[in-house]
């Protein structure tokens, strides 16, 4: 078996996750923060050669005029052109650097001269070997151009020491007069950058474990109402369908995941309890009649009976059977129903078509208690459904109102249009029903009748309240005693092609 290199607790997936993205983070701003930091070291060293630069060449010029003038007191008249007086420049700018080499402006700074030709004239520093100008970098100042360069230069015997150099030339009636190379060594920036890597290595590793014992920390701070919906959701058995996920305090997802629990524990226990009263309802329903047929059974076997006798229990056995069969049968009608609901087979459906053909049907039994019919169709709406269960519905309707209307009454059944749905009314004239009883109307075996006068199974309702959630329908009832029942359906109107 493959072991998962990813681990599979949630909490130490965060504390992962949060560590690998903090310590990337935090590698990523260390290494720009090296380069940044080294880019301004080495910018500050530039403009600092470029700022002693012009410092040099004022200087020089200075010492030359002093020279010029203590050279006429002389008697002795120097040419404004260093290349004409190019002993007496020599002499001048080794006596310049002689002098100037202490200057605290030019501490850790080195001055090499120059002439046209590239070769050095004089230097502030005496290296263990010189330091000719190279062919690319004579080329450049001969143009007129400045030139940064990195150099190694050997200042003890045998030991290398990188420097940054400035090299420009001197203009003098815009020709190149003499070419000046100021550097400065780069010991202090290679040392800040080698203390700055050994603070980042560090400060790094540290950073990296603080940021993994926080996200320890807050992941468990996080978890902890998700721990305690765990161990509640455990003790959650069909026992106990009645317990809730306390919520916590805060309006946030965790919370949101409580009370989804909640809802679903909620939708459990509804269809526990109606399991629960199904199975009992049905055991009652079933034993009656089993209990009949026994008793029955059993009175007539205590002693020989005539055929007579022994035809009626039989009749009397079969008219119980047919009741357990036909309660069978619906209990099988509703399990199909709600097993369909979701993949319904829907059809375009005539349904004043459909509603009439039913009134039709149903008048061979209105007759014999002479109740009187009436059908009025506003409108001829078009619906999708399934025509054979949604036709269940309204026989179910029409015969509930057949049974419970008194002879002499009426039954009305109209079409109409409420925004984009389509009604359907069944109103009787009988008896009407009370509030609690209309809160039971829809419950499986439920029987508005009481005096067990009238037959019925009491699923009938259930049928039809099943049958129109179906088809994204609904079914309303309002009743009063001594005012009869109004029965609503609601379904939804086909939508006309665009």
């Amino acid at each position: 078996m493959k072991k998962k290199l990813f681990p599979t607790s949630f909490r130490a997936r965060i504390i992962l996750i949060y560590t690998v993205v903090f310590s990337l983070t935090l590698i990523v701003f260390g290494f720009y923060l090296y380069q940044d930091f080294g880019r301004r070291l080495n910018r500050n060293v530039e403009d600092l050669l470029l700022s002693r630069a012009d410092g040099v060449v004022d200087s020089i010029d200075n010492f030359w005029e002093k020279e010029k003038m203590d050279a006429a007191a002389s008697g002795i008249k120097l040419d404004e052109i260093y290349d004409l007086n190019k002993e007496a420049f020599i002499s001048m700018a080794q006596n310049w650097v002689n002098r100037r080499s202490r200057d605290p402006l030019l501490f850790n700074i080195l001055v090499t001269i120059y002439d046209k030709n590239g070769s050095e004239v004089a230097s502030s520093r005496t290296l263990v070997r010189s330091l000719p100008l190279r062919k690319d970098v004579l080329e450049t100042v001969l143009k007129g151009q400045s030139r940064l360069d990195d150099l190694e230069v050997e200042m003890i015997p045998g030991r290398m020491t990188p420097f940054r150099a400035l090299t420009f030339p001197v203009m003098i009636d815009k020709k190149v007069s003499y070419l000046v190379r100021i550097m400065t060594p780069l010991s202090s920036v290679s040392s800040t950058l080698r203390e700055l890597r050994l603070i980042l290595f560090f400060i790094l590793p540290l950073a990296i474990i603080l940021s993994g014992l926080s996200a320890w920390f807050l992941a468990g701070v996080t978890l902890r109402p998700v721990k305690g919906i765990i161990s509640m959701a455990r003790l959650i058995g069909a026992e106990n369908l009645k317990t809730r996920i306390a919520l916590p305090e805060t309006r946030d997802e965790i919370r949101l995941l409580a009370e989804t629990f909640n809802e679903m524990l909620d939708r459990l226990d509804r269809t526990f309890t109606s399991q629960r009263e199904f199975v009992e309802d049905f055991s009652h329903e079933i034993k009656t009649p089993l209990s009949i047929i026994k008793g029955e059974l059993e009175v007539t076997l205590k002693k020989i009976r005539s055929a007579r006798e022994y035809e009626t229990t039989l009749h009397s056995s079969l008219e119980e059977i047919n009741r357990i069969i036909k309660v069978v049968d619906e209990l099988l009608t509703l399990a199909r129903v709600e097993a369909e609901s979701l993949s319904l087979p829907l059809s375009p459906i005539d349904l004043g078509g459909l509603v009439q053909e039913v009134v039709e049907e149903m008048e061979v039994l209105a007759r014999p208690k002479n109740l009187q019919l009436i059908f009025k169709k506003n409108f001829n709406p078009e619906i999708l459904g399934e025509a054979e269960k949604l036709k269940r519905v309204f026989i179910n309707l029409l015969d509930n109102a057949i049974k419970f209307t008194p002879p002499g009454g009426q039954i009305e059944v109209a079409i109409g249009k409420e925004g984009n749905q389509v009604s359907v009314q069944v109103a009787d004239s009988g008896p009407g029903m009370s509030q609690e009883q209309l809160k039971h109307i829809f419950d499986r075996f439920y029987r508005g009748s009481q005096d067990g006068s009238l037959s019925g199974s009491g699923l009938g309702l259930n049928i039809v309240k099943a049958i129109v959630e179906a088809h994204r329908g609904k079914i309303e009832v309002k009743s009063e005693l001594g005012h009869g029942s109004v029965f609503t359906v609601y379904l939804p109107l086909t939508p006309p092609l665009v």
